[in-house]
């Protein structure tokens, strides 16, 4: 049984991992991968039970083991996290995050949160080779649904219900 999630290969369809409750307890909106690890996005408390995984997710397909993203998206006041809803990543392993209009903050390993602003957020980078996060900018005015890496121009594509980037 899949359990929100699957895998296509070749044309046979398979779930993620060996049990039925290997996989995120709520609705995937987004997924993006590096070539090694895949990263799981959208709204759920957890992926196979690890907590700090909330919205925000990566799978190890070689090992079948979930783990969270540093230290995942927060309010930054200790609030719930915030649904994500795209996902990308670029050559070097950095996954973008869009996430849904109030996230202001993404948490690192060590619980320190880096904040977009209080007037911006739903962006941002995590740094595979730091394992940190990184402010896009100051964020943007609302939603962020989709996003793009065009590395040959060195730039980042956004789309969502935003108007204005700080």
């Amino acid at each position: 049984d899949m359990n929100r999630i699957g895998k296509l290969t070749g044309s046979t369809w398979s779930a993620f991992g060996s049990t039925k409750d290997n996989g995120p307890n709520g609705v995937v909106y987004a997924l993006a991968s590096d070539g090694k690890d895949v990263y799981v996005g959208g709204s759920f408390s957890d992926a196979s039970n690890v907590v700090a995984t909330k919205d925000l997710a990566r799978y190890e397909p070689s090992i079948n083991k979930w783990s969270a993203v540093a230290g995942g998206i927060t309010t930054g006041g200790g609030g719930p996290a915030f649904t994500v809803y795209a996902l990308a990543t670029d050559s070097s392993g950095n996954v973008y995050v869009g996430s849904s209009t109030s996230t202001r903050a993404f948490k690192q390993t060590d619980g320190t949160i880096v904040y977009n602003t209080t007037s911006g957020g739903s962006i941002a980078r995590w740094n595979a080779a730091t394992d940190k996060w990184e402010p896009l900018g100051d964020g943007v005015s609302s939603s962020v649904y989709a996003i793009a890496v065009d590395e040959a121009n060195n730039c980042v594509y956004v789309g969502g219900s935003f108007t204005t980037a700080y």
